[in-house]
């Protein structure tokens, strides 16, 4: 298993992991309101293509834990 991945998700982009900074002072880390969801993806040398494990069951998850969080109304509106 790796110890970190090589880039991460942020702002709506694929970003390397270098670059995965927030501010101190945003909403999340003053008040802990997050939600995590890991997904694993394997690329493909062979056909060139990203291949993610079980998509559509991860983005559920996240949804879900976002409307726990009351979070999901305002993430929609983006």
């Amino acid at each position: 298993m790796a110890k970190s991945a090589s880039h991460l998700w942020l702002d709506g982009k694929v970003v390397p992991w270098a670059e995965g900074t927030i501010h101190v002072s945003t909403e999340a880390v003053l008040r802990g309101e997050n939600v995590f969801e890991g997904e694993r993806a394997y690329w493909s040398e062979a056909h060139g293509e990203l291949y993610l494990f079980r998509h559509a069951d991860h983005i559920r998850r996240l949804r879900d834990s976002a409307k726990i969080m009351r979070m999901w109304s305002a993430w929609r509106k983006r």
